[in-house]
């Protein structure tokens, strides 16, 4: 009897010490995702847009966001720091909020510079406005020639117009001064898209179903309540503060797709 209790003593405590882990690398994940700027709709923390480029972009997304609620948010940043753009394009929608909490109307043009990808990540109220495949289309027609060109500036902007014309169109907006202001207007058809399921998601959350099992078999599931309490609390502290504008506490899920140059 003392070698069954040593044992799942020990098994317990190899649990504890791994569902730590697995939160710590989660919290790890949740740290290396930067905090908005006060602008919110535009946080170049690549440094590779002009004034005057941030200028358009809040001019067109400051208004539209009063109008109905929908945030197009535009981030570049130097790394991926070896995470999956649509990884970290999700994360950092959901840890901003972006668009409204009850819409969930918010689109997300992230810029990984350094690693040369960019991502569309858009909410579920506007994955009818925004497909998978238009999303793509919309990148392959603005943005993938310009950054190749090197012309940051104009592929970033491009995408940003016609990201908002569409957004414009779905809430029965006039969309034509964003046309008229979008000097690389491209016309496109609609076409319906498929959304991804990310594999690193799938495999931490069959780990972690996996270790809550265990400790709900041998130790009553006390570790899991613990680590649980833990991760509760971690997030609740993680909110975004600061002044200037910030997200409406929309999620994504609506789809997106990625594009390298």
């Amino acid at each position: 009897m003392r070698t069954i209790k040593f044992r799942k003593k020990h098994l317990s405590a190899f649990l504890f010490i791994a569902l730590i882990l697995i939160v710590s690398i989660g919290i790890g994940f949740s740290e290396s995702i930067p905090s908005a700027t006060s602008d919110f709709y535009v946080n170049d923390f690549a440094d590779i847009l002009s004034p005057e480029t941030e200028q358009s972009i809040m001019s067109v997304a400051v208004p539209l966001a009063e109008k109905t609620g929908a945030q197009i948010v535009v981030v570049t940043i130097d790394f991926l720091e070896g995470q999956d753009i649509e990884s970290y394009a999700n994360k950092l929608f959901r840890e901003w909020g972006i668009g409204d909490a009850k819409k969930n109307n918010g689109v997300l043009l992230l810029i990984a510079y350094e690693d040369r990808q960019s991502r569309i990540e858009v909410g579920y109220g506007l994955e009818g406005a925004l497909n998978d495949a238009k999303t793509g289309r919309i990148q392959d027609d603005y943005l993938v020639g310009n950054f190749q060109a090197g012309d940051y500036n104009e592929g970033v902007l491009g995408t940003f117009l016609k990201l908002s014309e569409e957004v414009y169109k779905e809430y029965g907006l006039d969309a034509d001064t964003l046309s008229n202001q979008n000097v690389y207007y491209l016309p496109s058809d609609e076409q319906s898209g498929d959304g991804k399921l990310t594999l690193g998601e799938i495999l931490i959350g069959i780990i972690v179903v996996i270790f809550m099992i265990l400790d709900i078999l041998l130790n009553r599931g006390r570790i899991t309540r613990f680590v649980l309490y833990t991760a509760a609390r971690s997030a609740s502290k993680g909110s975004r503060g600061g002044g200037g504008f910030r997200g409406g506490g929309g999620s994504s899920g609506g789809g997106g797709s990625s594009r390298s140059w």
